[in-house]
């Protein structure tokens, strides 16, 4: 949809608008400031003519309608980790042998959690990426349980801008645990840098000897 702006001068009474849509006849309008939804992306020749009392005069400039943006919901796969392949690892999610889905603790929604599990490994990678357009605004939302440990680790919840300029943003780092309380980490109105493509929504534990949940991971457009 595409809403058009007279800016005519010498106080013109009527308009004629040509929205320079092939794909139909009834792309015309003599209101003032009209819109016009256009069926598909493209270039369209769109074209004004004023008249006042003492004639009238035109102008045409070129449209480009770019295609529909995503939907706002969230664009994570299996983000609330209720699905997993045959080695219970959940699908939609770039992993190692350490993250499972898991039915271990209450979620906050639906049957399963991810699960880092206690391993030696120190500063895998698990992450997911989805496509984003340079200078939109994106909100990032999840939820972290770590059960009371005395042992030290870290755990960090990261986004990674993919692309010209690669940036990160560190949405959340613990040192310590929740104590078993569900927490919410998140980010909002974040702007993807130009040149960015995509993002990785990513989670990098280390040195860790217990456990981490997470739920409820959300990355969708800012309204």
């Amino acid at each position: 949809s595409v809403t058009f702006t007279d800016q005519s001068t010498n106080g013109p009474t009527s308009w004629s608008w040509d929205f320079g849509d092939p794909a139909t006849t009834a792309d015309t309008s003599t209101a003032q400031n009209p819109s016009y939804v256009y069926p598909a992306a493209g270039s369209y020749p769109v074209s004004l003519t004023a008249t006042n009392a003492f004639g009238s005069g035109s102008i045409t400039t070129t449209v480009v309608v770019t295609s529909a943006p995503p939907p706002s919901g969230n664009l994570l796969t299996n983000g609330g980790f209720e699905l997993a392949d045959g080695s219970n690892h959940p699908t939609g999610w770039k992993v190692i042998n350490g993250f499972t889905r898991s039915a271990a603790i209450p979620p906050q929604e639906g049957s399963f959690t991810g699960l880092h599990a206690s391993t030696a490994d120190a500063g895998w990678n698990v992450y997911q990426q989805v496509s984003v357009t340079a200078g939109q605004r994106y909100d990032f939302s999840g939820r972290v349980n770590i059960p009371a440990t005395a042992d030290a680790f870290k755990f960090q919840v990261k986004l990674s801008w993919r692309g010209a300029s690669n940036t990160t943003v560190v949405v959340k780092k613990y040192t310590d645990d929740t104590a078993g309380a569900w927490q919410t980490v998140s980010a909002t109105s974040l702007v993807a840098p130009a040149g960015a493509t995509s993002v990785r929504i990513q989670m990098v534990p280390s040195s860790l000897n217990g456990s981490v949940y997470v739920d409820d991971f959300v990355f969708s457009r800012s309204p």
